[in-house]
């Protein structure tokens, strides 16, 4: 299960549930077309906080999701997960 929160000052909280076989996970950003537009490395924390300035500069509706990751190898993936920005 992944969560998302935006907060007030414009970071974005991203959390999932632990996968077991992960030693690391890779959060990946898409547009509506599933395009991937950002990638962020997130260790083996299960949270990412993404700063204002680390998002694209684009509002409106991205998708996310997180990849498991086991000396580099993908173990698992989140379904893609709605995500709403408003820029000013």
């Amino acid at each position: 299960m992944a969560t998302c929160e935006v907060r007030p000052d414009g970071a974005v909280a991203l959390r999932w549930q632990k996968s077991p076989d992960a030693d690391r996970y890779r959060v990946q950003l898409f547009d509506t077309h599933l395009e991937e537009i950002a990638r962020f490395g997130a260790g083996s924390d299960t949270t990412l906080i993404l700063l204002p300035d680390q998002l694209p500069a684009c509002s409106g509706l991205l998708l996310w999701r997180v990849q498991a990751l086991r000396e580099g190898s993908q173990v698992a993936h989140s379904h893609p997960t709605a995500l709403e920005l408003r820029r000013p």
